[in-house]
């Protein structure tokens, strides 16, 4: 998947989809993936995803993805996870232009939403 105008691959599940996105090359995008919907479990393995605008993968608000053994660099940001849980383990996070990993909570209607995901082995 090569130079869309917005991204690679954009998920969008219920807690009761099991997505897997396996060994693709996603590159010169918007962005990469993108996984949202609270307490989805989508499985990200072995892709290689680089040269995008912005995140290579981005998991939103309570998702619980697992990112494993990615190659993801030349990204703006490698991965970012905005108040989610996801885990990411054992990827190859390099040469991105901001950060490798970056995570943050989110506010709504004065609740904020944390932010638990694990970073094991990258």
């Amino acid at each position: 998947m090569k130079n869309l105008k917005l991204g690679g691959i954009h998920s969008w599940t219920e807690e009761t989809n099991k997505v897997k996105i396996l060994n693709n090359i996603i590159c010169y995008n918007h962005y990469g993936i993108v996984c949202v919907g609270a307490d989805a479990s989508n499985f990200i393995e072995g892709n290689t995803i680089e040269n995008s605008k912005g995140p290579g993968i981005k998991i939103g608000i309570a998702n619980k993805s697992s990112i494993i053994r990615n190659i993801i660099t030349k990204n703006f940001v490698g991965i970012e996870v905005i108040a989610a849980d996801p885990l990411i383990f054992n990827n190859q996070i390099d040469k991105n232009n901001s950060f490798g990993v970056f995570t943050r909570n989110y506010e709504d209607n004065n609740k904020i939403l944390r932010c638990d995901g694990k970073i094991k082995t990258n």
